[in-house]
């Protein structure tokens, strides 16, 4: 199977310790804060929300790359050095290899884990490695938005961000009369 590394234990190793021990962290600063204290500072908030995301990115991730191991297990176990000519219709549940239709009874979802299925252009919007990776990405984000919170301290930065901050406030007032005027205007013409 194509969706499996050989690497993907190492990275889970990792990644899973990284993200325990920062989880610990935040729940120890729980503990200690007590839950009114903590959620008091926004950035406290984030930083849970973030860590929440990540850990299930890898969740979804694990369990993608499981689902994926055990089905080429399967695949090598009935198939051997065949295994990667098996085509496997997940909607039917059919099996050819060499174009010959095969009697192999095997579940449905490790037809979706099939050869055949291994190019992402083929996988669902739903398969757990794209939630995987949508999630890593939004968490990346949020990890960033942290940067926010330092900014303020710097003396060249901190007020830029400030000015910034009203300026974006400014402009999202500004917008919203342009369109009420606006959507009066497409009204007037709409009923002419």
């Amino acid at each position: 199977m194509l969706k499996v590394s050989y690497l993907a234990p190492l990275y889970y190793i990792i990644y899973s310790n990284t993200h325990t021990g920062l989880l610990w962290n935040e729940v120890r600063e729980l503990w200690d804060e007590g839950p009114r204290n903590y959620i008091i500072q926004l950035w406290n908030v984030l930083d849970f929300f973030m860590l929440l995301i990540l850990i299930t990115s890898f969740a979804s991730s694990f369990i993608s790359h499981r689902n994926s191991w055990i089905a080429q297990q399967r695949w090598d176990e009935i198939f051997k050095e065949n295994a990667t000519f098996v085509e496997c219709d997940h909607m039917s549940g059919n099996i050819t290899l060499f174009g010959q239709l095969v009697n192999v009874d095997v579940p449905r979802w490790m037809c979706y884990y099939s050869y055949k299925h291994a190019d992402r252009a083929n996988w669902y919007g739903s398969d757990p490695q794209l939630i995987a990776e949508a999630l890593y990405s939004f968490g990346i984000v949020l990890s960033f938005t942290r940067i926010c919170y330092i900014l303020e301290v710097n003396e060249k930065f901190g007020p830029l961000q400030i000015s910034l901050l009203s300026t974006v406030g400014d402009i999202i007032k500004w917008s919203g009369i342009f369109f009420m005027i606006f959507g009066a205007f497409l009204l007037g013409l709409f009923n002419l």
